[in-house]
């Protein structure tokens, strides 16, 4: 079981090429091709996301991580405040959401 955790991904590359071949003459291999990336970015052992998150965490190439201390620091705040500033800025968008939609309710997800 170890080995198809860590090689899950060749499996699935392989599985996605089958299906490819298959739907090649009907037009619809195309999401197949559309699953590629996904199987890259999320599955060992490619991993991309890991790899891309864990560089940017380790360097904060953008200085990301050191400016949002700073503005959290400043503002003196304690980390939950954050979560109802980060609600209520959901609330304005899905209202304007909602406005140019003209769906009455507001927008959960998408």
């Amino acid at each position: 079981m170890d080995h198809l955790r860590k090689t899950i991904g060749w499996y699935l590359l392989g599985i996605l090429a089958i299906g490819i071949w298959a739907a090649w003459g009907t037009g619809e291999g195309w999401i197949f091709w559309l699953m590629i990336p996904v199987v890259l970015w999320k599955t060992p052992p490619f991993s991309w996301n890991d790899r891309l998150f864990g560089w940017a965490a380790s360097k904060d190439p953008l200085g990301t991580k050191a400016a949002t201390k700073r503005f959290m620091d400043k503002r003196g705040n304690k980390w939950y405040w954050w979560l109802g500033y980060l609600l209520i800025i959901w609330a304005v968008i899905s209202l304007i959401v909602s406005l140019i939609s003209g769906e009455p309710t507001l927008v959960i997800v998408g």
